[in-house]
């Protein structure tokens, strides 16, 4: 059994709920019962789901290796279709390890909602670009200068 299949059937056994009532509609039983088993694995909006059920992030249910499996190319695929909120839920189950490349990816989802809200919503786009601000790091390998510098002029102009 996989460690992300244990860690479901664990969850599921432990609040005392059947397979049918932690899926659902959202996925069959069936399915659940391949992950638990670890014939299949289940998809980061799987994840996302099942760690709502039970009430956990989703890096309770994943192991270092796995965070860095699911993780990376579904955050990058968010912040491209710009649904924010869920890359930022998804940076945060990224292990610690990886200080630099969860400020970088930070950095680019608060740089990006500060310059979406920046005419709509002026309040907002400070708040992002002051969150933005607060964690550049110029010592981080991915620290690009021109981002401060937009952002400190959107401050500015605010």
């Amino acid at each position: 059994m996989n460690d992300i299949g244990k860690k479901i059937k664990e969850l599921r056994i432990g609040r005392k709920m059947t397979q049918t009532e932690v899926v659902g509609h959202f996925i069959t039983r069936n399915m659940l019962s391949q992950i638990e088993n670890g014939t299949a694995l289940p998809s980061m909006r799987t994840l996302n789901y099942l760690a709502r059920i039970f009430g956990v992030p989703i890096s309770a249910l994943l192991d270092d290796d796995s965070k860095l499996d699911y993780a990376l190319p579904d955050i990058h695929a968010a912040i491209a279709e710009r649904q924010f909120n869920s890359a930022l839920a998804m940076i945060e189950c990224l292990p610690d390890f990886m200080r630099q490349e969860i400020v970088a990816l930070k950095l680019t989802v608060y740089y990006a909602l500060a310059q979406q809200n920046d005419q709509a919503d002026t309040a907002q786009a400070v708040y992002y670009a002051k969150l933005a601000l607060d964690i550049i790091d110029e010592d981080n390998t991915y620290y690009r200068p021109h981002i401060k510098a937009e952002l400190t002029t959107m401050l500015e102009n605010a």
